[in-house]
């Protein structure tokens, strides 16, 4: 049973043309994972279980947001500055730019120029929030682009 105002929806997912010039490194988030010394643990575990009962599997996570992959926002480091939830979108996609982006997986990546696309959770007045991090090489004259 859906709460008032709720949608329910099916989205299937499938490779799409292009899917292979992406990189991802995002480092994924697992209970336990090595996190800051004055952070909370990463804490993921399962709620509710198909193989106990319950309709479906439902987990459960508690960290810091500056745990895994995520971005600082403005307001981590300046007072009353911008939270995570205000950043435009255009903040972390494109031409990968200055943004403090922590927490990547850069061992599969070559040297060279690359298109970024990094959406953080919009998170209301947040100092930093998870984010899943893509890098596309660009096509350079030397590549034959």
């Amino acid at each position: 049973m859906l709460a008032a105002g709720r949608v329910r929806y099916t989205v299937v997912m499938g490779s799409q043309p292009g899917d292979a010039a992406w990189i991802d490194v995002s480092v994924t988030v697992r209970h336990g994972m090595p996190h800051w010394p004055d952070n909370p643990p990463i804490v993921m575990q399962r709620a509710m279980e198909i193989a106990r009962g319950h309709a479906c599997n439902l987990s459960h996570l508690a960290m810091g947001v500056h745990s895994g992959t995520h971005i600082d926002a403005p307001v981590h480091f300046i007072h009353q500055a911008a939270g995570v939830d205000e950043m435009p979108l255009t903040a972390t996609m494109g031409p990968a730019g200055i943004w403090i982006i922590e927490g990547l997986d850069l061992s599969a990546v070559r040297a060279g120029r690359y298109e970024m696309i990094c959406l953080p959770v919009k998170l209301h007045g947040s100092d930093g929030a998870p984010a899943r991090a893509l890098l596309r090489p660009l096509e350079t004259a030397e590549d034959g682009g």
